[in-house]
């Protein structure tokens, strides 16, 4: 389908697969380092290389608990004929040039919608979408373990267009919001939270971003799948899966999509992914029957939200890139920051890319990699992370950043 494929992979061991299996759920957790959504199974987080195992057997440790932080078209409505063969008076000349006048320019208002949607390459554009109600309100819990519980929550409004509902947080202004694509009126959100946290109290509604519908015509994908664990105390398995993504048009912003888990029947919504100039890479988490090899997955293409270019006369560097040492009981790391503040900008993210130049862990120099930092009261801090084993050497990284776009949304009012 125009460059869009399952990621199939065949089973390493030579046993096929079956859909008639016990399924297997993974604990979400926010990266200590970046804040990026990842497994309490992954042995590093995929964005900054933090390594959560190390980090949650130090917590059990101290605690005993182990206590995890929560994660967390519009079709142009056709144009309707009159319709209808009802005899009408004959025009006169005047009335015949006023006729010709407006059908030459709704020929010339459909010309440019056309080119409008080949530009950005989608089936449907909207930008000027207004949403006056976001509403948070009936809450399921879907999963419970140990240490975490998972709630579903049905987020509506009256606006029946396609946007983007930007849910933030009552008790910490300073979190990363969540994203949940909205369509008929309707969105859901996962949270995932502590066993003693409600979810009711947790989260409101900040405001809601426009964009453009897409689909997989849309979209090239293409998948890689590796990294596989097996975890015998329950009897489950995962690997990372790599999603490359070319939107085809070469714009930069955030792209909103669903991954269907065909191995073991599972759909993950509202994932994010950066794109700039048209491309964009998604690390997947793919939970798996126990020593499973090989994966089933499709990315499903939502939502486009195109971002603002960005200069540097739009922004000041408040303080400039600085690392800090920290030795463990496992890894020599350096984590590292650099903080920006914007004049004038809403709530938002900045897109931008990191390049290792010296120090650091070696097999990331000279990658250039894609991140975003939220931007919150103007400010935004964009952090780094380099970690070896204990008994490994690491120097001071240095890297070379550039920003790229800003992608910000509406506030609702009165919140």
């Amino acid at each position: 389908m125009s460059g869009f494929e399952r990621c199939k992979g065949v089973s390493h061991s030579g046993t096929e697969n079956t859909t008639q299996r016990e399924e297997f759920r993974m604990a979400m957790m926010k990266c200590p380092e970046c804040g990026r959504d990842v497994s309490d199974r992954a042995s590093k987080c995929p964005q900054c290389g933090y390594p959560i195992q190390e980090y949650l057997n130090e917590r059990a440790k101290e605690s005993n608990a182990g206590n995890r932080d929560d994660l967390n078209e519009i079709k142009n409505e056709p144009l309707q004929d009159g319709g209808g063969t009802a005899d009408v008076p004959k025009p006169s000349e005047p009335e015949k040039k006023k006729t010709r006048i407006a059908i030459i320019a709704a020929i010339v208002c459909v010309a440019i919608v056309a080119v409008i949607g080949i530009v950005f390459g989608s089936g449907a554009l909207f930008s000027s979408v207004k949403v006056d109600d976001i509403t948070i309100g009936k809450w399921r819990l879907m999963d419970s373990s140990k240490y975490t519980d998972t709630y579903e929550g049905t987020i509506t409004s009256d606006q029946k267009k396609p946007f983007v509902a930007v849910i933030g947080r009552y008790d910490d202004e300073d979190a990363t919001p969540n994203f949940v694509y909205m369509e008929d009126g309707k969105g859901i959100f996962d949270a995932y939270l502590d066993t003693d946290e409600d979810p009711s109290t947790k989260y409101r509604p900040l405001g809601y971003l426009g964009g453009t519908t897409v689909n997989e015509s849309n979209v090239r994908v293409s998948y890689s799948d590796g990294d596989y664990s097996d975890w015998e105390y329950s009897e489950s398995s995962n690997c990372i899966v790599t999603i490359d993504i070319d939107m085809k048009n070469g714009k930069s912003g955030l792209l909103i999509f669903d991954v269907e888990n065909e191995t073991n029947n599972e759909t993950d919504t509202n994932l994010m992914v950066n794109v700039i100039d048209g491309k964009g890479t998604y690390s997947y988490y793919a939970s798996l029957p126990y020593k499973a090899r090989g994966v089933d997955v499709s990315m499903v293409p939502k939502f486009f939200c195109a971002s603002k270019k960005i200069t540097e006369k739009d922004y000041t560097v408040e303080k400039a890139y600085t690392a800090e040492k920290e030795e463990g009981d496992y890894s020599n790391s350096y984590s590292g920051e650099e903080t920006l503040t914007f004049d004038g900008y809403d709530d938002g993210f900045v897109l931008y890319t990191k390049e290792l130049k010296e120090g650091g862990q070696k097999e990331n120099r000279n990658e250039v990699q894609q991140a975003r930092s939220f931007l919150h009261n103007g400010e935004c801090t964009i952090s780094t992370y380099d970690a070896v084993d204990v008994d490994e050497n690491i120097l001071m990284p240095k890297y070379e950043f550039h920003y790229v776009g800003y992608v910000g949304w509406t506030s609702l009012e009165g919140e």
